[in-house]
């Protein structure tokens, strides 16, 4: 069976995070296949990023599974795999064989990991929103485009700013394409990172919320990830969507 792509080593991670290494551990770590905070995804080869500081948004603490549990916990489940490595930012570090970097802030070490990750990906990216039928647009595309080339494609419902962050870190490199779920709400916090090739409306439904209380709300911030698309493709489709003909 063909390897697992190496998304990052150890050197990558302690140059975009400027953190520093609890233990002296550079030559027996690494490399990395997945780059984590939810618990459920932790498994060997993993790089696991400690929810402790401020910038975690409460939904993503939640759903995190991380909620409610210390550092220690944490690192005893890590010391049950194989070659994880544990970022916090957390200062009293409790006896482990863990590696830990230590940073000032690991929600900030997920955006610059995001910013790393998409800026040497060497394929082309396709964003996908809308109301409805983003998921199952996603999975039919990927499983298409899986025909002509390597294909990522977002995990699970994950479209929020942080899950989306965490999608573009575990892009591999070299993969020809990926293809990531965006969340309304995320598009415009998340666009400039997202830097997508092209990208995909499913629909413009009546989901409307305080911030987007008509449709017209609705289809104008989805519009915005038009707005990010290399030039020549989002003013066309930008005009299209302020047409009255779509309201």
């Amino acid at each position: 069976m063909p390897q697992e792509p190496t998304i990052w080593t150890i050197h990558e991670l302690l140059s975009i995070t400027q953190g520093e290494l609890h233990q002296n551990c550079n030559n027996c770590i690494g490399p990395f296949r997945s780059f984590a905070f939810p618990l459920s995804q932790l498994t060997n080869d993993t790089v696991l990023l400690h929810i402790d500081d401020l910038g975690w948004a409460k939904k993503t603490v939640t759903a995190s599974g991380q909620r409610n549990k210390s550092l220690q916990e944490i690192l005893s489940k890590a010391e049950k795999l194989s070659n994880v490595l544990v970022v916090t930012s957390a200062r009293n570090i409790p006896p482990t064989s863990v590696p830990i970097i230590v940073v000032s802030s690991t929600y900030d070490t997920l955006i610059e990991a995001a910013k790393f990750q998409r800026d040497r990906f060497e394929g082309k990216l396709i964003a996908i929103t809308g109301t409805a039928g983003k998921s199952s647009t996603r999975d039919m595309l990927a499983a298409l485009l899986t025909k002509i080339g390597t294909t990522f494609a977002s995990k699970g419902n994950w479209n929020s700013r942080a899950g989306i962050l965490l999608n573009l870190a575990n892009i591999p490199q070299h993969t020809k394409f990926a293809v990531i779920e965006v969340g309304g709400g995320a598009i415009e916090r998340t666009s400039e990172i997202l830097k997508p090739d092209d990208a995909i409306i499913t629909s413009i439904g009546e989901n409307t919320t305080r911030r987007n209380p008509t449709i017209r709300n609705v289809a104008e911030m989805k519009a915005k990830l038009f707005l990010v698309l290399p030039k020549g493709g989002g003013p066309t489709s930008a005009r299209m969507l302020e047409s009255s003909e779509y309201y």
